[in-house]
């Protein structure tokens, strides 16, 4: 039996979509279980790890092109921000108490995630805005 793309009701993403998909996934995956649920497990209570958290699962939820949510693009604009600003605070607190070997392998990717997210949504508002 033949499937043919076009006949399916699934349809391949491009790869701007492809990794718009995955960077909400990373984001929001990461904040719940890596941020969030990590300070339940250790028993450490950060506040700016809390915000990133926060934000990054509301910037993973609300973010994407095809958001139909009033306010939405500006809420994950400012989750976005919100987390980078999160994971800054929490930067600065960690090497100022002396620490060494910030775990940036998976922070990073969370930030990246955030940037992708955040310039996606920028460039999908830009395009529906009228020129002057």
């Amino acid at each position: 039996m033949d499937i043919n793309v076009k006949e399916s009701l699934i349809k391949p993403l491009s790869p701007k979509e492809l990794l718009l998909t995955l960077s909400r996934g990373y984001a929001i995956l990461y904040a719940l279980f890596g941020l969030l649920f990590g300070q339940l497990f250790f028993e450490t209570f950060d506040i700016p790890l809390t915000i990133a958290g926060i934000c990054g699962i509301l910037a993973g939820s609300f973010g994407g092109t095809n958001t139909k949510l009033n306010g939405a693009k500006k809420i994950t604009i400012v989750c976005c921000t919100g987390g980078l600003l999160g994971v800054l605070g929490s930067t600065l607190k960690f090497y100022s108490e002396g620490h060494n070997g910030y775990p940036w392998f998976v922070v990073g990717i969370f930030c990246f995630a955030l940037v992708i997210i955040a310039s996606s949504t920028i460039k999908y508002t830009a395009k529906l805005t009228p020129e002057a």
